[in-house]
């Protein structure tokens, strides 16, 4: 509430209660929002030399002429005819913001409406998704809704104390699947609005709480060019170059094999994955072997396959089953098209051949569910020449354990006994859990 009192001469006639008193070119304060009501925080009085009431205005209209200025900018593109979800970054330039964790001093929250201009979108089947993010790190993106012609998004002050907000960066994230192209560039519209509504009291006032139904809330508006693509995204992924440290079937062997993303997408979302069916691998791979816990693999990356390095970037593989195989992330894979993965797995064997089933690979994404953002063609069992193991009845028998203190190296001794010779192509596999650390002694000999 304003009010000002101005003593003057008792005696002056001011005939009326008004007394004409006006508001010439009031300045305010960036609290304050186009068409808010004034009843409710400005009020002007003339008091007497004793300190008497003389006359007084309280003031019942709106500030009309409020709506300041922002700049905006759409930074990445949207592509027609593309499966999955399209992220564009938006930057918004505004006037300051108080932000405050108390909610006397400053906002807790503000509202930016996006409004998407038909012309450029209204056949492409643009859909505005429900997620947002923003690297501000004092704010957190709330989606209050989203459609293919507008989207709300309301930023919560996240941090403590106060703040002032001058710059903002939002990702939208979309689809765009339909098999029209979109129309041309116009523009969008951003408009802030600020809770200027106390929904305890029933009146207007700066810092409000988080009643956006009422009017009068808006702080500054800008435009600028809802930029598209013309060309849709690339739906190709790499899977290729499988290969075994064998050729018989059935025997134990490293398995191997590339993949990752070949045509160009922005971003391997954190809501992304790599969806296998390892196919004809299942036998004799998650048969017995499989079962004992024996199955294990990891993940290498680099530019080129003849440099490559352990990959952090994965956070789970799923083997439950091999015909649906999850590699998870553990955040956002930028570029990923520049990037080749290479997958090796140990503790499975050669195909036997009585599952012929194709390996497969789809990119995957939780945000549009059912919908293969990128796939390869399937690596058959009959790309392979593989021989049968020659049979054999050799024996391997527990010979003795030496040195069997907690904490100490053991050495083991085994007999074999075969009744056919064996030539140095032969091969004899011991399995260790899988979760024996390959450094367990110092030497890394364990």
């Amino acid at each position: 509430m304003y009010v000002a009192f101005c003593p003057i001469d008792s005696s002056f006639n001011l005939q009326t209660s008004a007394a004409n008193i006006n508001f010439i070119n009031p300045q305010y304060p960036l609290v304050f929002t186009n068409n808010f009501p004034l009843n409710s925080v400005m009020t002007l009085a003339y008091s007497g030399q004793n300190g008497a009431l003389r006359a007084y205005r309280h003031e019942t209209t709106t500030i009309a002429t409020l709506l300041r200025n922002c700049t905006t900018a759409k930074l990445q593109k949207y592509n027609p005819t593309s499966s999955g979800q399209q992220r564009s970054t938006f930057t918004l330039t505004l006037p300051a913001i108080t932000m405050s964790s108390s909610g006397y001093s400053g906002y807790s929250s503000f509202r930016v409406y996006f409004s998407i201009p038909p012309t450029t979108v209204g056949s492409s089947g643009l859909t505005m998704l429900g997620n947002c993010d923003t690297t501000n790190t004092l704010l957190t993106c709330q989606v209050i809704s989203a459609s293919s012609s507008t989207f709300i998004a309301q930023f919560n002050y996240a941090s403590t104390g106060s703040s002032t907000i001058t710059y903002l960066e939002v990702n939208l994230y979309a689809t765009a699947t339909s098999a029209s192209p979109f129309g041309t560039a116009a523009a969008y519209t951003v408009t802030v609005y600020l809770p200027q509504y106390i929904s305890a009291n029933s009146l207007y006032a700066p810092f409000g709480d988080n009643n956006y139904a009422q009017l009068a809330t808006t702080y500054c508006q800008c435009q600028s060019s809802f930029i598209v693509g013309i060309t849709a995204y690339g739906t190709t992924a790499n899977f290729n170059s499988l290969t075994f440290s064998a050729s018989q079937k059935g025997t134990r062997s490293k398995i191997s094999f590339n993949f990752g993303a070949s045509s160009y997408r922005e971003a391997f979302f954190s809501t992304s994955s790599y969806q296998f069916s390892f196919g004809f691998l299942y036998t004799p791979c998650s048969t017995v072997w499989q079962t004992r816990g024996n199955f294990r693999c990891l993940v290498y990356e680099g530019q080129n396959t003849s440099v490559m390095s352990l990959s952090s970037a994965w956070k789970s593989l799923t083997l439950g089953t091999f015909s649906s195989v999850t590699l998870s992330p553990k955040a956002e894979i930028s570029n990923p098209s520049s990037i080749i993965y290479q997958m090796n797995c140990f503790g499975g064997g050669i195909p036997t051949g009585t599952n012929t089933s194709s390996m497969t690979i789809s990119w995957n994404d939780l945000q549009t569910p059912g919908v293969s953002l990128q796939t390869a063609s399937g690596i058959a069992l009959s790309s392979y020449t593989l021989s049968n193991a020659a049979p054999t009845t050799a024996t391997l028998t527990f010979n003795a354990k030496r040195f069997n203190t907690a904490g100490m190296k053991a050495l083991y001794s085994f007999a074999v006994t075969s009744p056919v010779t064996l030539s140095s192509s032969a091969r004899f596999y011991f399995d260790f859990h899988m979760l024996l650390s390959p450094y367990l002694d110092q030497n890394g000999l364990v």
